[in-house]
């Protein structure tokens, strides 16, 4: 065999072992059972791997909203510590299309204000100013989307989890909620939405106006148990919370295999996302430094 098809054939070994190590991921029932503490204002859980000159540093963070919460200040701690050389953070899909924009407005933005905006964009501005790359290993949504309705899963759930996670975000930023600034908050949501999944403009209108005719921001309990694809115990899992568990589990999974997928070009990799996330992956991200970088110290 020449070396090109030696090459080929590695790089199918090597995909089909991350395939493998993905099936270490804790599923949100084993997610349930877990130790770690689940309950609200729940901390960070944080975990660091290390073998063959790679290095990981995994900070699960609770989804602040706080400015002033001290955590913060772990973060940064930690990052001027580890000093990595690429920073992974969540929730940013179209960091991939906008990177130079975003990098530019970041190094003209202080540190203290990009708290508002939560620990992602914190982390990232701490990479910026360090000079790290930066990534959010997030799967676009038209992909996503797509992957939701190949399960069998119906349109208006869907849709309606989409929704139903934006006007949660909303009512988590914001303590005196108004239906209005709701709307408004949502209306780039629900763009999003049009565009990524190619739908039928009369179908998406009528999913629209139902969430919009049923908004109700004085009931943030509906709309937090609406996303959680947590199976807990005594509770009743609706047709949106199956949503919610198939998407966590696509994106965990595609999450893993960019961190895999990072730790071939760069040394250190430091990762902010949910501590749900952390919990969920920190077995296969185990496996995957055990059985990769075991042998190259």
């Amino acid at each position: 065999m020449d070396f090109e098809g030696k090459k080929i054939e590695r790089q199918k070994s090597e995909k089909g072992s991350i395939e493998k190590l993905k099936s270490l991921i804790l599923t949100d029932a084993q997610y349930a059972e877990h130790p770690a503490d689940h309950g609200e204002g729940r901390r960070a859980y944080i975990f660091e791997l290390g073998s063959g000159g790679k290095k990981l540093l995994y900070f699960g963070s609770s989804h602040l909203v706080d400015p002033k919460d001290p955590m913060f200040e772990d973060i940064k701690a930690r990052f001027d510590h580890f000093k990595p050389d690429m920073v992974y953070v969540e929730g940013m899909d179209d960091l991939v299309r906008a990177k130079d924009e975003v990098k530019a407005l970041l190094l003209k933005e202080g540190l203290d204000k990009t708290k508002e905006e939560g620990e992602p964009l914190f982390a990232l501005k701490l990479g910026i100013d360090a000079g790290a790359d930066f990534e959010s290993p997030e799967p676009n949504r038209a992909q996503e989307i797509n992957y939701l309705v190949g399960k069998g899963l119906s349109k208006p759930d869907i849709f309606n989890y989409y929704a139903f996670r934006a006007i949660h975000g909303y009512l988590r930023e914001h303590p005196l909620p108004s239906a209005d600034e709701c709307k408004k908050y949502l209306s780039p949501y629900l763009n999003r939405f049009r565009q990524a999944s190619n739908w039928d403009p009369s179908e998406l209108v009528a999913l629209e106006q139902n969430v919009i005719t049923n908004l109700d921001v004085t009931n943030h309990t509906f709309y937090r148990e609406q996303v959680d694809p947590i199976p807990w115990h005594g509770k009743n899992l609706t047709a949106t919370n199956e949503v919610a568990d198939q998407c966590s589990q696509y994106r965990d999974k595609y999450i893993f295999e960019r961190i895999a997928e990072g730790l071939k070009t760069h040394d250190k990799i430091f990762v902010v996302y949910g501590s749900g996330h952390a919990v969920k992956q920190e077995p296969a991200l185990k496996a995957l430094f055990s059985e990769y970088y075991r042998d190259r110290e």
